[in-house]
C-alpha cells in the first residue's frame, strides 16, 4: 500500500511489486493506511477529515467515517476487536466500529495527534509536541 498527496491509495502485490489497483475517493491527501488482520479491509485517513473503508479483494468502497473536525493523520485497526482508531489534527483520537462505521469513543489530547497504534485494549498515540499517550479502551460489550 502507498498513500499519496494525489488523493489516492495504491494497492500493490507484495511478491511482484506490481500495482493491483488504485483506490480513489478523498478530496485531499491520503495521510495514513491500515489493513485489517484478516486482510479483507483497508482503512485510510485523509486531510478531508474522513476515513474510508474498502473491501481489498474487490476494491469497492464500503463506507466513509466522518466525525473529525480537522485532517486525520493516522489510523490503525485492532487485531481481533474489529476496531479502528484514528488520530487527528483536531487533537482527538476516535475509536470506530470497523464493520458499521459507528463512532464508539473519543479521547481528547493536548495537541494534534499524529499517529496511533492499538494492541488488545491499549491505545498508544503520539502528539505534535512529542508526548506519548497511553489509553485503555474498555467497552460494555467486553463485559459479556
Amino acid at each position: 500500500m502507498s498513500v499519496s498527496r494525489d488523493h489516492t491509495l495504491k494497492v500493490c502485490d507484495l511478491e511482484s511489486g506490481s500495482e493491483l489497483r488504485t483506490l480513489q475517493g478523498h478530496s485531499r491527501a491520503v495521510n495514513g493506511v491500515a489493513v485489517s488482520a484478516d486482510g479483507r479491509r483497508v482503512v485510510h485517513a485523509s486531510g478531508n477529515k474522513t476515513l474510508k473503508v474498502w473491501d481489498l479483494d474487490s476494491g469497492r468502497e464500503l463506507r466513509t467515517m466522518e466525525g473529525h473536525s480537522w485532517a486525520v493523520y493516522g489510523v490503525t485497526v485492532s487485531a481481533h476487536r474489529r476496531r479502528v482508531v484514528s488520530a487527528s489534527q483536531d487533537t482527538t483520537l476516535k475509536v470506530w466500529d470497523l464493520e458499521t462505521g459507528a463512532l464508539v469513543a473519543t479521547f481528547t489530547c493536548d495537541a494534534e495527534v499524529l499517529c496511533c497504534a492499538i494492541a488488545a485494549r491499549r491505545i498508544a498515540a503520539g502528539d505534535q509536541v512529542g508526548r506519548l499517550h497511553f489509553l485503555s479502551l474498555e467497552l460494555k460489550e467486553d463485559n459479556n
